[in-house]
């Protein structure tokens, strides 16, 4: 089994996202299990620990493909690539890299990147597909490897896709939807299986979502549980951040 897993994209500093300007890949902030709360990313919501050992999100997915047999994984950089590949060298993760140029692109990014990925997967083979900002779980590999569908989708609550099991046999007309955003991706996924979004065809599977798996922007969902409606501009994550800490004491 192979993996595409998706990391070009930049990591936005809008009031959405909280990032500072510039900041690294979310590919390789820090996800470190916390026996308080299943899991944080130390780099963003709460204050850097520049001593932590925890493993960057990247490492810790690779980590888990492996474990399930996954033996060969591509990775799509543009944003920083730099210092993923530096990255994943330093830890001698042993992935195989696909530069996208077109990364700065706001809505074609997941798209374009996966037909670049593509090309290093063998026509007849089925393949995972993972997002490069996902910390996925071993729940979630298994849902997806155990799944029988020509199209496995493990859907994220925004209209978008975590991860999925796809083979380039079934998705062989991509090529059409180069330069397209991802919401008409996921369209047209659920179409190939004779389904929309809502109501999955025959050809597809909504895998369960209740496996664990993290994607970085959903740690907004934080922000509703303190009395926040969206995530806060930059000059008040600081008063977050305090009270995301009284919270766990």
């Amino acid at each position: 089994m192979k993996a595409i897993i998706l990391a070009a994209g930049a990591t936005k500093s809008t009031d959405y996202h909280c990032f500072p300007p510039n900041y690294k890949p979310k590919c390789l902030l820090k996800y470190e299990e916390s026996p308080k709360r299943p899991a944080r990313l130390e780099d963003w919501v709460y204050e850097p620990v520049p001593e932590s050992t925890a493993p960057t999100i990247l490492e810790r997915d690779i980590k888990i493909l492996r474990k399930h047999g996954v033996d060969e994984i591509i990775v799509v950089v543009g944003y920083k690539a730099d210092e993923v590949m530096a990255h994943v060298e330093e830890r001698n993760l042993g992935l195989k890299f696909v530069y996208n140029q077109g990364y700065a692109e706001l809505y074609a990014g997941h798209v374009d990147s996966l037909i670049l990925g593509l090309r290093e997967i063998p026509p007849d083979d089925e393949f995972l597909l993972i997002m490069g900002d996902v910390a996925i779980t071993d729940k979630l590999v298994e849902n997806l490897l155990k799944c029988e569908k020509k199209i496995c989708i493990r859907k994220y609550w925004r209209r978008e896709i975590v991860a999925a099991k796809l083979s380039l046999q079934v998705i062989s007309g991509i090529s059409s939807m180069k330069g397209q955003g991802v919401l008409q991706f996921c369209d047209w996924l659920y179409q190939l299986g004779g389904g929309t979004w809502d109501s999955p065809g025959p050809g597809t599977e909504d895998i369960d979502s209740r496996d664990g798996a993290w994607e970085v922007d959903s740690v907004i969902d934080l922000f509703s549980k303190c009395g926040w409606n969206r995530a806060p501009p930059q000059p008040i994550l600081e008063q977050l951040r305090k009270r995301l800490k009284e919270q766990q004491g």
